[in-house]
């Protein structure tokens, strides 16, 4: 990969890693595999001996949803959601930022432990992945994702976060994911996400089906 640092006019060739989110085998449909694998990511990162950070950018909350989250969660804009505001860092690079939204009714002791965690969140052996929690202490698992991606030039806000310049694209994820307690079929809407990525940084990869009726 080649970085180009702004108005220096210096070309330098990078070994930051490309996160791959999607399926890598084109043969393999998987739904959010990139969900799927994101506790693992962290591990596999410091297993080659990346250094992988996250910066809280503001404290973790409980507070009522609001208007907006209330649409995208499917709730009234009483009910109190619990809210992560992080910067991903890899080897010192920021990689994205995520504004996370959760059902506090499912998830207020995560929010318990943000207040331990902040303000830099660092992974070792007594850490517990967020979809390992969710199955052994709630009965709850992730079973439905929906994601829209928009390419478009960051924000001042958003380009101070991520170390870029405002000439830099970035890919906004808008991210729905809908989970299952035990032995219950009911389908719940838990999480609203809002992800930031740099986009030199990520690579996308996608499977679906062609309808039946263009088949031959």
């Amino acid at each position: 990969m080649v970085d180009i640092i702004p108005r220096s006019g210096v070309f330098v060739r990078s070994d930051i890693p490309l996160e791959v989110l999607g399926s890598p085998d084109p043969y393999f449909k998987i739904h959010s595999y990139e969900l799927q694998r994101s506790d693992t990511y962290v591990q596999a990162l410091q297993q080659i001996g990346r250094e992988v950070l996250v910066r809280f950018l503001e404290r973790s909350k409980i507070l009522p949803a609001g208007e907006e989250i209330a649409k995208q969660l499917n709730i009234s804009p009483e009910t109190k959601v619990f809210r992560r505001y992080r910067v991903q860092i890899v080897d010192r690079t920021p990689f994205r930022i995520m504004e996370e939204f959760y059902l506090a009714s499912l998830l207020k002791e995560l929010c318990e432990r943000d207040q331990e965690l902040y303000p830099l969140q660092r992974w070792n052996s007594n850490y517990v992945p967020f979809l390992k929690w969710l199955k052994e202490e709630k009965n709850f698992y992730p079973i439905r994702v929906y994601e829209r991606l928009k390419c478009r030039m960051p924000t001042d806000k958003e380009a101070s976060i991520l170390k870029i310049a405002r000439n830099q694209p970035v890919v906004e994820m808008h991210r729905h994911v809908w989970g299952k307690f035990m032995k219950d079929d009911k389908e719940i809407l838990f999480e609203y996400s809002r992800l930031i990525c740099n986009a030199s940084l990520h690579e996308f990869q996608y499977t679906y089906d062609i309808e039946k009726n263009n088949r031959p």
